[in-house]
Parts: structure tokens; C-alpha cells; sequence
């Protein structure tokens, strides 16, 4: 009756829920289907297309500037829309400008690392990615949580389909790149029809985006910043261990991720996306956050834990179990990563904090430490040290920085309350 009760009367559970739904959908799908694109494409055509993202995800961040954050924490429609026309606008410019850097590059140089064909991929999946979450934060304002969940698991389809559809002409990562272009910009299309947002977008002039950008740099500086470190931390870690082990450890480590991520970061990742509103709502109305902290957020992280347990506990025996022999090694990395992973999940809604408080000095410091601390950890395997135990230290010092990460925001919020 209490679980029961708590599910009806908290409102994080009952709106993350939706966005939730979506993500866990889109999990379990490329969960079921990786293993069979990776047994078509295989193993090493996939690290590379695990490098692939992990650049769009780092470079995604400078094409958005942080415009995302203005658009979920406006405090009026009007406010909201034009941010996502400043959002679109930059994009615009910025995407343009790389595809022009890409030109001229190609014109003094041979391939670098992909062919130049894939960085034109690269760049156009960069512009729909910051479109992507440019529009998701757009509904979270709107407060769109069914939509927003129909669109993420219409994406997730959208791109395994493509994969599956490409792979009869392409087996390689051009078209995986091929898959995910298209995939991403039908997605796109989609959601523009269905929420309407034929109405509210337009392109703005160059000086007033200027002007925008000019008068809140402190804001769009400092997030840009932080969410860029914190990208890079995980990112970048994928990108060096490309090359320090392999685009087949490459391989294991992101399956391994996520296979752990669908039922855990999921959670964390929902939570926020709703958080992040309620979090900007409060401190407008001078509500407590520390309550809604502790009202909305702490049972959620207590039931977790077990569920987090079994998951990772069973993954060394269910992992070749469900997707076969030859995946040992990402069962046991989930069984390492796992105690990172839970602690992620707290940390993640709590990062909403970040843009919502103007902690922003903090949240660059400390993501600034935390990929200082990766990149060192992972050049430790350079010196022959065996693959399993970099891991064991990247995932030990994972849970001392979420810990830290998490006892310091938490006491900032408990400071401004007491001054306020």
C-alpha cells in the first residue's frame, strides 16, 4: 500500500514515468538488436562507430551553446520560444561553419583518421543532435512528457531499422553514419509536425542572436563549459580507449554500458529531465529544493539499490546467456562499472541543480578534475597494465568524485536556504 501510495502522489515519479517508458523502450530495443547489427557490421567497424558518436556527443555541446537550459527554465512561453529560435539560429550558423572548416581541410589534406565523406556525416549528425535536444527540452517545458517519450523510442526505431536497412548495401560505418543521419533527421521531421512547432520557429537576425549570447556569456559560458567537461569525461574516455586497447575492448566497454544504463541511468536521466523544471519552479516561488530533494528524489534512489544489486551481480552469467558466447567480457564489466553507474544515477538529477542555481564556476571546476582524473587513469593502461584493472580504477574513482560531487551540491543548496 506504501509503494502504492508514493507511485500516486509523487509527481517526479508520475511525470519521469512517460519519459522514463520512452527511454527504457529505446534501451531494451538496442540492447536486443546490437548484438545482431555488431554480428553483421562487426566488432571493430563498431568501435569505431562507438568513436564516431562520442565526437558528435563532444561536439553537439559548442554547435548548442547551453541555449537548451534558457529554453526548460523560461518562465513564459514567449521566453521559451525565443530561445529556441536562438537555439535554432546558432545552430544554423554553427553547423555551416564546420561543414566549411571541412571543405577547406579536405582541400590541404588526406583522410584524417575517417574518411571525409564520414566527418560530413559526423557534422550533420552534430546539427541534428543539438536539434534534438534543442526540441526535447522544448517539450520538457511544455511539460510534453508522452510526446517527448513517443519521440526518443521513435528515434531508438528509427535508427536500428536504418541499420539493419543499410547494412544490405554498406557493411561498414559509412553506413552506420547513413543510418543515423537519416534516422535522426526523420525523427526530427516528426516531432516538428506533431507538436506544432511550425508556429513558434523562425530564424532570428545575426546581431540579435549576437546581442543574446553578449548579454548572458557568464550563463552560456560557464554551462557550455561544464556540460562540455562532463561530456568529454565519458567521451574522451571512449575516444583514448579506441586507441590505448582497441575498437574491440571499445566495443565490450560500450555494450557493457549500455546493457547497465537501460534499467539504472535511465532512471537518473528521466528523474532529471522532469527535475530540472520543478527545481526552476521552486526557487522562482521560493519553494524549499532540499524537500523536493528528499520528498521526490530519495525513495526513488532507495528502491534503486536493489534492483542495482541483482542487475549487477547476475550480468556475469546473464549477459552470454542472452546475447551469446564471445560477451563474457561485458558481463564482468558491468559487475565493475556498477558501482559508478548507481552512483551516476544520483548525481545526474542533482546536476540539474548546476544551470538552475548559477553553481556554475563549480560544476566546470569539478568536471574540469573529473576528466583531468579519467584521462590519467586510462593512460595508465599505456604501461601494459591489464585492461580489467583500469576499469576497476576508472569505476573506484567514479564513486569517490559522484560522492564528493554530490555532499558538496547538496550543502550549497543547504547554505542558500539558510541565507534565504
Amino acid at each position: 500500500m506504501c509503494i502504492r501510495r508514493f507511485l500516486k502522489t509523487n509527481s517526479v515519479v508520475i511525470d519521469s514515468s512517460w519519459v522514463a517508458l520512452g527511454n527504457l523502450l529505446s534501451g531494451i530495443l538496442s540492447v536486443v538488436a546490437l548484438p545482431f547489427l555488431i554480428g553483421i557490421y562487426s566488432k571493430e567497424v563498431y568501435g569505431f562507430y562507438f568513436t564516431a558518436l562520442s565526437i558528435v556527443s563532444i561536439v553537439s555541446i559548442f554547435v548548442g551553446f547551453s541555449v537548451h537550459y534558457k529554453i526548460v527554465i523560461a518562465d513564459t512561453e514567449e521566453s521559451a520560444n525565443f530561445s529556441l529560435n536562438v537555439a535554432i539560429t546558432l545552430n544554423a550558423i554553427l553547423s555551416a561553419a564546420l561543414m566549411l572548416v571541412l571543405f577547406m581541410v579536405s582541400l590541404c589534406f588526406q583522410n584524417l583518421y575517417f574518411s571525409f565523406f564520414e566527418w560530413g556525416l559526423i557534422i550533420v549528425s552534430v546539427c541534428f543532435s543539438s536539434l534534438t535536444v534543442d526540441f526535447e527540452h522544448y517539450l520538457n517545458h511544455k511539460s510534453s512528457y508522452r510526446l517527448l517519450a513517443k519521440y526518443r523510442l521513435a528515434r531508438s526505431v528509427a535508427i536500428l531499422c536504418g541499420a539493419f536497412v543499410f547494412s544490405f548495401f554498406l557493411k561498414t560505418l559509412t553506413g552506420l553514419l547513413l543510418a543515423y543521419v537519416a534516422a535522426l533527421f526523420l525523427s526530427l521531421v516528426l516531432i516538428f509536425l506533431v507538436s506544432k512547432m511550425a508556429r513558434t520557429v523562425s530564424f532570428l537576425p545575426l546581431p540579435v542572436v549576437w546581442n543574446v549570447l553578449r548579454e548572458e556569456s557568464s550563463f552560456y559560458g560557464y554551462n557550455t563549459m561544464s556540460t562540455f567537461l562532463n561530456s568529454s569525461s565519458t567521451n574522451i574516455f571512449t575516444l583514448l580507449l579506441q586507441f590505448v586497447f582497441g575498437p574491440e575492448i571499445n566495443t565490450y566497454y560500450n555494450m557493457a554500458v549500455k546493457l547497465f544504463s537501460t534499467p539504472i541511468l535511465i532512471v537518473g536521466q528521466s528523474i532529471g529531465t522532469v527535475l530540472v523544471k520543478k527545481f526552476a519552479m521552486a526557487k522562482s516561488a521560493g519553494d524549499s529544493l532540499l524537500f523536493i530533494i528528499k520528498k521526490e528524489l530519495l525513495p526513488i534512489i532507495k528502491t534503486s539499490l536493489p534492483i542495482c544489486l541483482l542487475v549487477a551481480f547476475s550480468s556475469p552469467y546473464l549477459v552470454p546467456l542472452l546475447l551469446g558466447s564471445g560477451w563474457e567480457v561485458s558481463g564482468w564489466l558491468i559487475l565493475i562499472l556498477s558501482p559508478w553507474l548507481y552512483f551516476s544515477l544520483i548525481s545526474v538529477p542533482l546536476s540539474m541543480l548546476i544551470p538552475v542555481m548559477g553553481f556554475h564556476r563549480f560544476g566546470s571546476f569539478y568536471n574540469l578534475v573529473l576528466l583531468s582524473i579519467r584521462v590519467l587513469i586510462l593512460l595508465v593502461g599505456l604501461f601494459q597494465v591489464p585492461f580489467f584493472w583500469v576499469i576497476s580504477i576508472f569505476s573506484f574513482a567514479g564513486v569517490v568524485l559522484n560522492v564528493f560531487f554530490n555532499f558538496f551540491i547538496l550543502k550549497k543548496v543547504r547554505c542558500y536556504e539558510l541565507k534565504n
